[in-house]
């Protein structure tokens, strides 16, 4: 089954196509509302069924989106959509989530991250959306501010730790409230590692190569 989604905009440079999968990119128009993540979102969601997301765009003209999804008509099909999502699952192992409303603190810690290559980065700007992208790609890491629009990060935090799915994988607090009393309680409400914005990177970088080392039964790997 394929479903197109076309407009009549300004359409996308060539050169630019395979930005528009990007996390937070926004092809030079940043006064347009938006987080810049849909597409990204999307296209992960997409693949994890089985399917594709792809683009046709002509600067001018317009765009074309186009979603691909195998048909499931027996057991054929079945087993199709399985293996794509073991796949999917595989690729996630190298996957860090950060929950944080400041698209600041997101880009910032996205192009930390981009340094290592083996470390996949996925940021989300509520809570809501970081418990289902949890639930559903299962990151090897957690970093959660707790100053969120939609929920206290405690609570997004004691979330996490009660879904079957979710309470193996690590929780690093990572807040501008960080005092030694904000330590103290972040460490005892749960969390794995209590770090201050700004931050400092090798510490980042630290609970990043420590966690991922890790099964989810927090064994070394190796």
């Amino acid at each position: 089954m394929r479903i197109d989604v076309k407009d009549t905009g300004i359409g996308i440079p060539q050169d630019r196509i395979a930005d528009v999968f990007r996390p937070f990119e926004r092809l030079g128009r940043e006064h347009v509302e938006g987080t810049g993540i849909g597409l990204v979102i999307s296209k992960k969601l997409v693949e994890a069924m089985g399917g594709s997301l792809s683009v046709e765009s002509v600067q001018g003209v317009g765009s074309r989106f186009s979603i691909t999804m195998p048909l499931a008509d027996g057991t054929q099909s079945s087993m199709h959509a399985t293996r794509s999502v073991t796949v999917n699952a595989e690729k996630a192992r190298g996957l860090v989530l950060h929950i944080d409303d400041s698209m600041t603190n997101l880009r910032l810690l996205q192009r930390v991250l981009s340094r290592l290559k083996d470390v996949d980065y996925m940021g989300s700007p509520t809570a809501s959306l970081g418990l289902d992208l949890a639930t559903a790609y299962k990151p090897r890491l957690i970093f959660l501010d707790l100053e969120l629009p939609d929920m206290h990060g405690f609570e997004v935090l004691e979330r996490l730790k009660s879904m079957a799915a979710t309470r193996h994988i690590p929780v690093v607090g990572l807040t501008a409230r960080a005092s030694a009393n904000d330590v103290c309680k972040g460490l005892e409400a749960g969390f794995d590692r209590y770090i201050g914005i700004p931050f400092d990177i090798d510490e980042v970088m630290g609970a990043v190569h420590a966690y991922m080392a890790q099964d989810e039964g927090g064994q070394p790997l190796g």
